[in-house]
């Protein structure tokens, strides 16, 4: 079942957020929890299968200045290692394809890491196609200082 995330779910995202690459500490993810659920067009989704967070998604519906319908940037997928291979990653897929349709959305991109071959394939699978050999990505780390 695909559901909207709940702070109890903070303990089962720990170790998705780790599969992903990207280690947590516990303490942090009720706050990030609470701060997705605050703001309009951000959804936090996950996977329940027996009571269990399976699978984690995190969409972004973002204004653009230059089209008057958002963009959905799919900012997260991860399914656990254990359930990999059930459609849960489909389910979820599906889930955040339809609440971009609901909200206006004419496009949807993803962001993903280009070690992530077995996603990259996954991603093909369901339509999508890379755009990065046409488009150039910038990013910057801004440091406190």
């Amino acid at each position: 079942m695909i559901r909207d995330c709940r702070l109890e779910d903070g303990p089962d995202i720990v170790p998705l957020l780790a599969q992903l690459g990207y280690p947590t500490a516990p303490e942090r993810v009720p706050h990030r929890i609470n701060e997705w659920g605050a703001e309009p067009g951000r959804h936090l989704l996950v996977a329940d299968v027996d009571h269990t967070v399976a699978g984690l998604a995190a969409l972004c519906l973002i204004p653009l200045i230059h089209r008057d319908q958002p963009l959905a940037r799919l900012v997260a997928l991860v399914v656990d290692d254990r359930h990999r291979g059930a459609g849960i990653g489909h389910a979820l897929l599906d889930r955040t394809e339809q609440i971009a349709r609901q909200s206006s959305c004419e496009e949807r991109e993803i962001t993903s890491n280009r070690s992530r071959d077995g996603a990259h394939r996954f991603y093909r699978r369901h339509g999508y196609e890379d755009w990065c050999e046409t488009s150039a990505r910038f990013r910057k780390q801004l440091h406190a200082g």
